[in-house]
């Protein structure tokens, strides 16, 4: 259509291999395009001098991707918890936490134990998320089983969950904090 006799067609692909040092595979062909004859064949390998911080890409993909999505689960069901302690009767509590905070809360853990990072660094600190809501979770569990039998040794001991979940949660959050430093990636708050 345009009178052209031949055509350079280029074909690109990329690959990080075991060094994490990108390469860059250019293949350029000559064809005739009246017998359709590739002419001529020239590959160009271009290897960058620069690794790939696999750890960062991960930790990256974790926060604005995986954990971005399902934080809001979390974020609502905490916020619907922290309203159940504002002298609320018993019997309002345990409508909040039966059909609000523990439904909510379930879907986030449930979401959140499907999450499997990349690299061993993202995946320690993730486990250690699950951990420390896996340990909400059952808090939450053992309140509403306390409330609804009226046993004050049941209530302290979904306390005491609730507690150590805060605490492996806060485990998570400096861990994370110290694997954003030493991966160079930008601080951002985890619910943005």
């Amino acid at each position: 259509m345009l009178g052209a006799t031949h055509l350079v067609i280029m074909d690109f692909s990329s690959q990080i291999p075991a060094d994490n040092k990108p390469e860059v595979l250019i293949t350029m062909r000559l064809i005739e395009i009246e017998s359709d004859k590739n002419i001529a064949t020239s590959p160009l390998k271009i290897k960058s001098q620069q690794s790939v911080d696999v750890v960062q890409r991960d930790l990256i993909d974790y926060i604005n991707n995986k954990l971005k999505r399902i934080t809001h689960l979390e974020k609502d069901s905490m916020a619907k918890y922290n309203n159940i302690r504002n002298n609320l009767s018993k019997q309002e509590s345990l409508d909040i936490l039966t059909n609000n905070v523990i439904p909510l809360y379930g879907n986030f853990l449930s979401e959140l134990q499907m999450i499997n990072p990349n690299t061993d660094e993202v995946n320690t600190i993730h486990k250690l998320y699950i951990s420390g809501a896996s340990l909400q979770y059952e808090g939450f569990r053992a309140l509403e089983t306390s409330i609804i039998q009226k046993n004050a040794r049941q209530f302290r001991e979904a306390n005491i969950k609730l507690k150590e979940g805060k605490e492996k949660i806060n485990q998570f959050n400096e861990a994370i904090s110290q694997l954003r430093i030493k991966h160079k990636v930008v601080s951002k708050k985890r619910d943005e």
